[in-house]
């Protein structure tokens, strides 16, 4: 293994492996026909997310589950939409049969092989998806790839080549920093060449940095044609395949998340949706506690009512941000400026461990332009004495300081820190005014995603 702490590489390349699948090209063009035709029908579309379930698990890498086929024929069935409408259901369901993943993932490790010496590194969703691909390449090859797993790239570098079957704009989460020499990314042919820069990378371990080189990493292309099976080339229902959507219009159609680094989640209305394994989101339990949470991979949602999907903090501005982090900040400031003795304060504040608590340092420390006491003890002192006891809200104000204090810490990560503190106090306000909860909350330049789960 290739794996390290420190990389040694200095440059990353991102080498885009367009597939060329004649079933796999018809199945994206019919599905992309299928959704143009829901016209905002909740049963059609019903119909339609299922069939597009299938597609992101086979770009994946992953083999249909048993009996899912079945399953939405018996669905489609039960519907009971007209003919016109099940006519393209109809041929996804013929032409999925066709698709062969076994034979994408044996040719794409292959087509690897013809330009790489080293060890190829495939990242895989679980043990299992790991096993189907060793049982695929040939011989000479299985002794020179290893799996990598979601942590692996978040925490280590690899230093040599990284395979991931995916469309490129999937993988994004776990490649906002160079984690790889070379990255291979198998993806259909019509999805585009993702604009991944520099700036948008994320280091591992979790901390952003804002790295002043923003040039677009260096990526090539390269075809790879799969002939489709005899059966398929006679069968007597082919249709000329058309070009397929354009890259914005298939992002679009299959949205950003996938099997790769979701988990599903059930809506109270019924619906399929999508959360990132691993990923903190501010949750609220059927108790009406708000936390944040993160589900694992075999984590189930038993006791959460409603999840934050997602917050659009693109419009805030660096002095939207700055403003936010002093009204948080405010909220231990407060009571060290109003309390109405303040010649009492050292000595209240040194009986609650702190150790540099003068006068000239407490009236710096709750002035609204500095960030916090720098020692510890000390910004513990000052959050006990504003009553600021709960474990997670002293972590979080540490937090903070940490982001205000550092310049290596990009603006989008403190955007995503602060909006996040924006949408829990906001909700935290709602529950105590015994308001609902609604699925859209707009505050400010911020917007929220709010998911009902259906009961178990």
């Amino acid at each position: 293994m290739l794996l390290s702490p420190l990389p040694d590489f200095t440059t990353p390349t991102i080498k885009l492996i367009n597939l060329r699948y004649a079933p796999l090209e018809e199945y994206i063009q019919v599905l992309d026909r299928l959704r143009a035709d829901c016209d905002q029908d909740d049963l059609r579309y019903s119909v339609f997310k299922k069939f597009k379930q299938i597609l992101n698990r086979l770009l994946s890498g992953l083999p249909i589950k048993d009996g899912q086929l079945e399953d939405i024929l018996s669905f489609c069935r039960q519907t009971k939409l007209n003919h016109q409408f099940l006519a393209n259901p109809k041929i996804l369901y013929q032409v999925v049969k066709f698709i062969e993943i076994k034979v994408i993932i044996s040719k794409s490790i292959t087509k690897i092989f013809e330009s790489e010496i080293k060890e190829v590194a495939v990242f895989c969703k679980d043990i299992e998806q790991w096993e189907l691909i060793r049982s695929l390449v040939d011989d000479h090859e299985r002794d020179f790839i290893y799996p990598v797993y979601r942590a692996t790239v978040r925490k280590s570098y690899i230093n040599g080549p990284l395979c991931i079957i995916a469309p490129s704009y999937w993988v994004s989460d776990f490649l906002k920093y160079p984690t790889a020499e070379t990255v291979y990314i198998v993806q259909p042919h019509n999805v585009g060449v993702p604009e991944l820069k520099m700036d948008l990378f994320k280091c591992n371990g979790g901390v952003d940095i804002g790295l002043i080189n923003t040039n677009t990493i260096p990526t090539s292309i390269n075809e790879l044609i799969i002939e489709a099976s005899d059966a398929y080339r006679n069968r007597a229902s082919t249709i000329p395949i058309e070009e397929s959507s354009s890259p914005q219009g298939l992002k679009e159609m299959l949205g950003t998340l996938s099997h790769i680094t979701c988990k599903e989640v059930i809506g109270q209305d019924g619906s399929v949706n999508y959360i990132q394994a691993n990923k903190t989101y501010i949750t609220i339990s059927g108790e009406g506690v708000v936390a944040n949470k993160v589900f694992g991979e075999n984590d189930n949602f038993h006791g959460t009512s409603y999840i934050v999907q997602n917050i659009d903090y693109s419009k805030m501005s660096h002095e939207d941000v700055n403003q936010e982090y002093r009204n948080q900040m405010d909220k231990w400031k407060k009571p060290l400026r109003e309390y109405y003795r303040p010649y009492e304060l050292p000595h209240l504040l040194n009986d609650l461990g702190a150790k540099k608590a003068n006068e000239n340092n407490i009236k710096y420390w709750c002035n609204a332009v500095s960030i916090a006491p720098k020692g510890r003890e000390d910004f513990l002192a000052v959050l006990k004495f504003a009553n600021i006891k709960n474990k997670e809200e002293i972590e979080t104000f540490f937090k903070l300081a940490k982001n205000m204090r550092s310049n290596s810490i990009s603006l989008g990560h403190k955007k995503a820190d602060v909006a996040k503190e924006i949408i829990k106090k906001s909700i935290m306000r709602k529950l105590a005014n015994r308001e609902p909860i609604v699925n859209a909350l707009v505050i400010g330049n911020l917007k929220a995603n709010i998911l009902m789960l259906k009961e178990d």
